[in-house]
C-alpha cells in the first residue's frame, strides 16, 4: 500500500526544522559569547588531501609544470543568494555593482606520449586537485609566464613549496574571507614568483578588507560544520560557497 503524507505535515515539519535551527542558532552564539570564545574563528576539518587530490598527485605530481593558467568567473546565484541571506543582505548593494570572484588555477602537465593533461587547483570549503572541472562563458583565463626555473618544477614541488609557507591549517582548509579561494591562489602565485600587479589585480582581493559581524559569522561557520557532518556521513560532495553548484 502506498503511503502519502499529506502536505501540510512536510510543510509544518520543514517549518519546526527551520525554528529549531533558528533557537539554535541564537543558543549557541550567546553560550560562545558567554564563555569569552572566539565566534570568528577558522575551522579546522582537514590536514590532508582528499582522495581524488592523492591520486591526482600520484599519477601527475612527479610532471613538470609545461604551461599554468590563472582563472577567474563571478560567483554562481546560488552562492549570491546564500551570501545575501547569512548576512542579512548588508552587502546587497556592493554585490550588485561587484559580485565577487572565484578563482583557481589550470595546470597543464606533459605526459610520456607528448599529450597535454590538464589538472585543476581550487579551494571551495576545501582544497581540491581534480581532472574534472566545468568550463563557462562567464570564465576569464591568463596565461601565466613562468620563469626557467619555474618550469622545471614539478606539481608537488610547488604545492610542497606552498604548504610549508602557509602551514597545513590554512593550506587546507577555508575561511570566508581571511582564507578562501583566493588565499591559496595567491600562495601558489609567489612560489612561482608571479605574483605581480597583473595577476594581483586580476584575482581581485577587495571583498577580503570586509569584516562580518559576529552573528552572520556564526551563522556561516554553522553552515559550514553542518555541510561537512553531511558530506562525512552520506558521501555527498557540494561546492559550499565560491562555485555554488549542487
Amino acid at each position: 500500500m502506498e503511503i502519502v503524507i499529506p502536505s501540510d505535515i512536510i510543510f509544518l515539519t520543514i517549518l519546526t526544522l527551520l525554528l529549531l535551527f533558528i533557537v539554535w542558532l541564537i543558543v549557541s552564539y550567546y553560550v560562545l559569547k558567554w564563555f569569552k570564545m572566539k565566534v570568528d574563528k577558522e575551522n579546522v576539518f582537514f590536514n590532508e588531501y582528499n582522495e581524488e587530490s592523492k591520486i591526482m598527485l600520484e599519477k601527475y605530481g612527479d610532471l613538470k609544470i609545461k604551461n599554468m593558467y590563472l582563472v577567474r568567473q563571478p560567483i554562481e546565484r546560488f552562492s549570491l543568494l546564500l551570501g545575501n541571506l547569512v548576512t542579512f543582505y548588508k552587502y546587497r548593494e556592493k554585490l550588485k555593482e561587484r559580485l565577487p570572484r572565484h578563482t583557481y588555477l589550470l595546470i597543464e602537465v606533459q605526459l610520456k606520449n607528448k599529450s597535454l593533461k590538464t589538472i585543476m587547483i581550487e579551494k571551495n570549503n576545501y582544497l581540491k586537485i581534480t581532472g574534472n572541472y566545468d568550463v563557462a562563458e562567464t570564465q576569464e583565463k591568463l596565461k601565466l609566464r613562468l620563469g626557467k626555473r619555474e618550469k622545471k618544477m614539478t606539481l608537488k614541488e610547488i604545492l610542497d613549496i606552498t604548504k610549508k609557507r602557509m602551514g597545513a591549517n590554512k593550506y587546507f582548509n577555508w575561511h570566508i574571507h581571511r582564507n578562501n579561494c583566493h588565499s591559496n591562489t595567491k600562495e601558489v602565485l609567489k612560489t612561482l614568483n608571479v605574483y605581480n600587479k597583473k595577476n594581483q589585480d586580476f584575482i581581485c582581493e577587495e571583498y577580503e578588507k570586509e569584516t562580518i559581524p559576529e552573528f552572520n559569522m556564526h551563522i556561516i561557520n554553522t553552515l559550514q560544520n553542518m555541510y561537512h557532518i553531511v558530506e562525512s556521513i552520506l558521501g555527498v560532495r557540494l561546492t559550499f560557497w565560491h562555485g555554488g553548484r549542487i
